[in-house]
């Protein structure tokens, strides 16, 4: 007879201060077929990555992240300067708060929210999950959202914004 089957419940998770410099990721789902222009999700691969992560917890199906500092160069062309947030990942949705966002031409400041039925909802992200952002005083370049959207792809227009904004990138 073997041993009988572990029932322990699952464990917390807590790590603190882990840094990456100058990393290197990459990811590939050979199941979808590649996308022109713009970041493609099922084909990333980031460089010059640089993370800092202050704490890092994980209970039950909830995660947060004390997010001091993560930048890159993506292979679309798309670079993060800096991006600093509280994250949280609960079912159905992954919110930042006190995000502090910089490329070149963006600086996007405030809470952004994206709620969704199921993590399956990012395959089809512009049409299946909503967007709810406060954002305050913040210059928003057109082309940084082209890499995520094809609406606005090549577009180079720098737009202030402030205030609540709610809906699917789609609409």
């Amino acid at each position: 007879q073997g041993e009988p089957a572990d029932t322990t419940p699952g464990r917390d998770v807590m790590l603190r201060n882990i840094r990456i410099r100058d990393g290197r990721f990459s990811y590939t789902n050979f199941n979808r077929d590649p996308k022109p222009g713009g970041i493609d999700w099922n084909r990333l691969a980031l460089e010059h990555l640089h993370l800092d992560v202050d704490e890092l917890t994980a209970a039950g199906d909830c995660i947060g992240v004390m997010l001091d500092d993560l930048s890159f160069n993506e292979t679309s062309g798309f670079q993060l300067e800096g991006f600093k947030a509280h994250v949280s990942v609960i079912p159905g949705e992954v919110r930042f708060d006190q995000s502090a966002i910089t490329t070149a031409g963006s600086h996007i400041r405030g809470n952004l929210a994206f709620r969704m039925e199921s993590i399956d909802a990012l395959d089809a992200f512009e049409q299946r999950v909503t967007m709810h952002h406060d954002l305050r005083s913040s210059v928003v370049e057109l082309g940084d959202i082209g890499y995520f959207t094809e609406s606005l792809r090549g577009i180079r227009k720098s737009v202030n914004l402030s205030g609540k904004f709610r809906g699917k990138v789609s609409n």
